[in-house]
């Protein structure tokens, strides 16, 4: 290389490191449009920044805001974008608008966050960004945001509160890690929120959802590693997720939980009243189930667990009893149901997996063991759940069900594992396959066919829906 080459390429080193190094200071008053830019990036925010009524801030896809930490997030004067004009900070999916604290990325309350004025008109334009270490997230003052909002590909990180939902809300492949709560509603009586979640992930936060007083639909999504995946007062409807290495996957909500699979939680659902719980595979859990008043567990698999199900201690009698029928309840190591109540419930819809009765009762904990509790009648199936063997009617429980044939399809399916292919046995003819992974992701649907070729997909666990005509099953196929 010669010498004016040389010089050349050092010039432009010199140029791109000058450039790769810019940043911009900002803080104080917004008063007219304004726009930070990518090319001038990254801002720090070293005091506070207000942008005024009249007055859009229009941040570019791919910038970055870090805010100065000036101690606890809750205290006055630290640091915070204040929104009483307009905000767009509208991103892009491979260039997301960034905020983060400057220097302690594991705070969760480094900064105060977004404050949306919305008693002064503020309007809020955001999607495709990521924000950090602030303590409230996006906070909206008594004022409600116009339905509705729609956040794709947004990450929540390091938060203390990330997101209170003051309007309905559609979040679309977000993401909620080690927040102290992820997503919240309100019980502001001017607001009515719905809140939509659809293939987002929410791991290591205190809690992951917490509907508070609103009504929460989520689609499969996936919680891992939160102390309560789903926790609050609220309605849930909860359809094609996992729950994974929790310590709670679902507490104290209504609603319904359906075709989700839950594995190695410490528990499950618990402090359940008026929950709906169908089409289930639950497994490893110290607990599996708590279900109170007005609760329905069908349709389920719940196996290899410790406590498989407890009756809530609060039943008392004029309850709406809760209702547990074709589960398979198998494996449990302690116990497969705890009466927790002086009620006398039906179990006899529901295959145990032994065929010796006196080996069931000893894992179903009722007046038997301790007199303070009610009873209960149950069934003695054979190993596949398809034929009574025997009932246990220890009470007469008026207007129950003792026995019955129908818990299922009698559905098996083989080789389980297998490789390339798996095949589908009932006693009707299958009119349709839905198979799912365990993030609740639609893999494939067939019709009228009992066989399915498997050779492109991944090894793993899938979870078989078979349907035929209206009866259902649910089984557990390993593809190595």
């Amino acid at each position: 290389m010669n010498f004016y080459l040389k010089k050349v390429s050092t010039l432009l080193c010199i140029l791109f490191a000058i450039h790769s190094q810019a940043q911009t200071n900002v803080s104080g008053g917004i008063y007219q449009n304004t726009t930070w830019t990518r090319s001038n990036s990254p801002y720090i925010m070293t005091g506070p920044v207000v942008v005024f009524p009249g007055a859009t801030l229009t941040i570019e896809p791919g910038t970055k805001v870090l805010v100065r930490e000036t101690g606890n997030g809750t205290s006055v004067g630290t640091n915070y974008l204040e929104v009483r004009g307009t905000l767009q900070m509208v991103g892009q999916p491979n260039l997301p608008v960034q905020f983060e604290g400057e220097t302690l990325k594991q705070r969760r309350d480094g900064w105060y966050g977004l404050k949306i004025m919305r008693t002064q008109g503020a309007v809020l334009r955001a999607d495709y960004f990521h924000l950090s270490n602030s303590f409230y997230g996006f906070f909206v003052d008594n004022g409600v945001l116009p339905d509705s909002s729609v956040f794709h590909q947004c990450v929540w990180k390091t938060n203390g509160y990330a997101y209170t939902a003051f309007n309905k809300s559609i979040f679309d492949s977000c993401v909620f890690q080690n927040n102290m709560v992820g997503l919240s509603g309100n019980l502001l009586p001017s607001a009515t929120p719905w809140i939509t979640v659809n293939n987002s992930n929410f791991n290591g936060n205190d809690v992951g959802v917490n509907p508070y007083g609103s009504h929460a639909v989520i689609q499969q999504s996936s919680f891992s590693n939160n102390d309560m995946a789903i926790s609050g007062i609220g309605s849930i409807e909860v359809n094609l997720d996992s729950f994974s290495n929790n310590r709670i996957g679902i507490r104290g909500v209504q609603g319904k939980v359906e075709q989700s699979v839950f594995y190695n939680n410490n528990q499950g659902i618990v402090d359940a009243s008026g929950v709906h719980i169908k089409n289930i595979i639950l497994q490893g859990s110290d607990l599996g189930f708590d279900l109170g008043e007005n609760c329905i567990l069908e349709w389920s698999v719940v196996t290899n667990n410790d406590t498989a199900v407890q009756i809530n201690s609060g039943l008392t009698f004029g309850s709406n009893y809760p209702i547990i029928k074709q589960n398979k309840i198998c494996y449990n190591s302690q116990y497969h149901v705890v009466n927790g109540s002086n009620l006398n419930l039906n179990l006899a819809r529901n295959c145990f997996c032994e065929t010796d009765s006196a080996s069931i009762d000893a894992k179903l904990y009722d007046g038997y063991d301790d007199i303070t509790r009610g009873l209960f009648n149950f069934s003695v199936f054979d190993t596949s759940c398809t034929t009574v063997l025997d009932v246990v009617e220890k009470v007469y429980i008026a207007g129950t069900q003792l026995a019955t044939q129908d818990l299922s399809l009698k559905a098996s399916i083989f080789p389980n594992p297998g490789n390339d292919q798996f095949t589908v046995r009932t006693n009707s003819p299958v009119t349709k396959l839905i198979v799912r992974n365990l993030q609740g992701q639609t893999v494939g649907e067939f019709q009228n066919r009992d066989s399915v070729l498997t050779e492109s997909w991944p090894n793993g666990i899938y979870l078989i829906e078979i349907q035929s005509g209206k009866n259902r099953d649910l089984l557990r196929w390993i593809k190595k």
